[in-house]
């Protein structure tokens, strides 16, 4: 049996998993007629990030992601990247002149320290502020993202471990 790879995929074992006939109006999964699959979709979303939540208890290494960021001359403040916006960071690196680069800390306001610091919600700001531009690699803890479309695939789950999904999101359904 191939393992499932993306959503549409990971539908369709779910769907057999739990004797689901789309083409049947009195389903108990149908959702709304402008999105039959919402429920199930929902669900299969719902086992995503649960086993991904169960997993970083075991160890955080495999979600760990990176991403680059350049923090423009002069600039005071710059946008959180959104990959990291709401994000659990391990590390940010100032690679501009070393790699690997040197670690920077985040402080929690400017009168804390030199560095960067979270300006708001949405901004980060750097004191000093550089006057080259510098770059940055964030490390960070990956969550999941929502699936919604039939080709999109649970990145932070491998690929022979997906049927954990198939298996998470019918217990799921046959307990609603």
């Amino acid at each position: 049996c191939m393992t499932p790879g993306n959503l549409g995929q990971l539908r369709n074992k779910v769907s057999y998993l739990v004797n689901f006939n789309s083409g049947q109006t009195d389903q108990d999964f149908r959702g709304p007629a402008a999105y039959a699959n919402q429920r199930v979709h929902d669900a299969i979303n719902e086992a995503y990030t649960e086993e991904v939540n169960l997993g970083k208890t075991a160890s955080r290494d495999w979600f760990r992601r990176r991403v680059s960021m350049t923090w423009t001359a002069d600039a005071a403040t710059m946008p959180i990247p959104a990959t990291v916006k709401d994000a659990d960071i391990d590390i940010v690196l100032n690679e501009t002149n070393t790699s690997p680069g040197v670690p920077v800390t985040i402080w929690n306001s400017i009168t804390d320290g030199s560095g960067l610091y979270r300006y708001d919600m949405d901004t980060w700001g750097w004191f000093p502020t550089p006057s080259i531009a510098q770059t940055l690699a964030i490390y960070y803890i990956g969550r999941p993202v929502e699936l919604a479309q039939d080709d999109d695939e649970p990145h932070l789950i491998p690929t022979e471990h997906r049927d954990l999904i198939v298996w998470s999101t019918g217990i799921i359904l046959k307990t609603i």
